[in-house]
């Protein structure tokens, strides 16, 4: 608030305080291969969540197909597939790429020659979720070529189409984006209820990848063939999921009577975790609490946990205490997590203000990332500094405005100057309806007789 020139306070015209500001709409681009019920299921979903803006393109046919039109110019009317104003010109305004079932060796409909492009995408903050099908990985006449390089998994076997229940990895027990579960039930037995998918990408996992879901009996080199892989590409993220059958989870919603939404849960961790929801970081820097007192310590608790989102014990953290108005580092603290991947950080009670808490982890030579959280101190002010009772402002305040001051033990009532109340008497009071006339009865019968004559004359009764 402005301070004005005879203001006698003006500590109390700010006030400082933590305010969580959530992300804007996730922009995706999804492109499909073709229609199926997978891509069904997975575009409403994201057109159904309001924290999504989708842009959305499937393919209907391809230049071998033939269509029986003489008219060449007029045989569709669908745009064609923009690729270059796409994977070109927009694709950085879109903070997640989606590939479902999609893979062309046509010259019209090959990214080929922008493979670098989403690569370089990827790797300088992006994300890319690919979607298995008859048309990706082993399946797919063209192979990602540069592109492969961001992808967790590489293509080693044609399809598996037998149907199978996905199998929670030990990694996939404690990663967000598997993470069903609820209060009273694991997320194991959240994915062991999901119903089986038909078929696989027989694909292996790659050196560094997480692999979260893997199938229960097919194997790729010995290893079970993965079926949810992810990993960090860069700065950038991807994600693979090797079946176009996720949408069959969606069935087991209303099972037993009570709705699960497993498979919105899913998708929406799994987003989540592209976008690098602060809420699914590796590192989780959270000030304990938002809002400190005056003198008070400012207390933060670091989280830190390896990629695998495993608990980082004996992890090396280091806290700046950053001032928000001028940017200047106020404090530095370091410690080192425990057992469960958790540190405690006291800072000396700062000056009033706005601060940001940035920390930082590494275990080793590997960085863990980074974090930040706010935390405002409030100010002290000139009347809760000085709480006691000022006598001597009362009596000036009485004597300006004509009243009395009292001092030392509490006066009798009969010593305090109260105004007498003022008294109204009501000699009488009459009642008068407003319906009670005979014109306003006559009104009304004569309007219902003419209502009636009018609809008799014209035939309506």
């Amino acid at each position: 608030m402005p301070v004005f020139p005879e203001e006698a306070v003006s500590d109390n015209n700010t006030r400082s305080f933590a305010l969580k500001v959530i992300r804007d709409r996730v922009r995706v681009l999804l492109v499909a291969g073709r229609p199926s019920w997978d891509e069904r299921f997975l575009r409403g979903l994201l057109r159904q969540d309001p924290n999504v803006e989708l842009i959305s393109f499937y393919i209907l046919r391809n230049q071998a197909d033939v269509t029986g039109a003489t008219n060449d110019e007029r045989e569709l009317s669908l745009i064609p597939f923009p690729m270059k104003e796409i994977f070109q010109e927009k694709l950085d305004t879109f903070d997640v790429v989606i590939f479902q079932n999609f893979g062309y060796s046509e010259p019209g409909l090959s990214i080929s020659s922008y493979e670098s492009g989403l690569a370089n995408y990827v790797k300088n903050g992006g994300a890319l979720l690919l979607i298995g099908g008859d048309r990706s990985f082993s399946e797919s006449p063209g192979r990602f070529g540069m592109l492969a390089d961001a992808l967790p998994v590489e293509a080693a076997l044609p399809a598996d189409v037998q149907p199978f229940k996905a199998r929670l990895t030990p990694e996939g027990q404690r990663h967000p984006v598997t993470a069903l579960g609820g209060a009273s039930q694991s997320s194991e037995s959240a994915w062991a209820s999901l119903p089986p998918i038909p078929g696989i990408n027989l694909t292996r996992a790659r050196s560094g990848a997480t692999v979260l879901l893997e199938h229960p009996f097919a194997t790729v080199d010995g290893r079970a063939a993965p079926l949810l892989a992810l990993w960090d590409y860069g700065r950038g993220r991807s994600l693979v999921l090797t079946s176009d059958g996720s949408w069959y989870w969606a069935f087991a919603a209303h099972a037993g009577g009570a709705p699960s939404r497993y498979y919105e849960r899913f998708w929406s961790n799994a987003l989540r975790w592209l976008v690098r929801d602060p809420d699914l970081t590796t590192l989780q820097v959270v000030a304990d609490p938002p809002s400190v007192e005056p003198g008070k310590p400012v207390a933060v608790v670091v989280t830190a946990r390896l990629p695998n989102y495993q608990p980082a014990a004996e992890a090396q953290v280091k806290v700046d205490l950053v001032s928000a108005d001028d940017g200047h580092v106020v404090g530095t603290k370091t410690g080192t997590t425990n057992a469960d991947g958790i540190a405690r950080i006291e800072f000396s009670p700062p000056a009033p203000g706005p601060y940001r808490l940035v920390g930082r982890a590494s275990k080793g030579e590997r960085s863990l990332g980074e974090g930040q959280d706010a935390v405002a101190v409030r100010a002290v002010g000139t009347e809760l500094a000085d709480a006691h009772v000022g006598t001597e402002l009362l009596a000036e305040i009485a004597k300006a405005s004509g009243g009395k001051a009292f001092s030392g033990s509490a006066p009798s009532l009969s010593e305090v100057p109260l105004l007498e109340p003022p008294l109204v008497e009501v000699g009488r009071a009459k009642d008068q309806p407003i319906w009670d006339r005979w014109y306003w009865l006559a009104a009304m019968v004569g309007i219902i007789g003419l209502e009636w004559l009018l609809r008799r004359r014209f035939g309506y009764i």
